[in-house]
């Protein structure tokens, strides 16, 4: 798998991991997609499955639910305030831009992007049937 990395992730734009927590997506495998992602100037896209993101430090992107941020950081993000706080404590620990996706139980989807401490989160809705 690594060697698979290393060879395809020059001809790749961006280097995306989905951590299904199964094993295959072990500590060497993630640290070496974001790492050569960032040596060669390009993007990481993380969507994680682990309670601590320490292993995701300096991916680009960052792609929770609210379960994932919540169980992550330690803090409810059930509000916007909420999900405001917990993705500025997860930016803080691995350096990395959040996309929290906000399913409700309604028909209605939430997102909240931060891209960096100091900037201001946007909020965005989604109708499910737009997809």
């Amino acid at each position: 798998m690594i060697s698979a990395i290393e060879e395809g992730s020059s001809r790749a734009d961006v280097l995306v991991v989905s951590d299904y927590a199964k094993g295959l997506c072990n500590d060497r495998v993630i640290r070496t997609v974001i790492d050569k992602a960032g040596g060669a100037g390009k993007a990481s896209i993380i969507d994680p499955k682990r309670c601590d993101f320490a292993i995701y430090r300096h991916a680009t992107l960052i792609k929770p639910n609210r379960r994932e941020l919540a169980d992550a950081t330690g803090l409810p993000c059930e509000t916007d305030r909420q999900a405001e706080a917990a993705a500025l404590a997860a930016i803080a620990r691995t350096n990395a831009a959040i996309l929290l996706t906000r399913s409700d139980r309604s028909r209605l989807r939430r997102a909240c992007c931060v891209g960096a401490a100091h900037q201001r989160p946007l909020h965005y809705g989604a109708d499910p049937r737009c997809s």
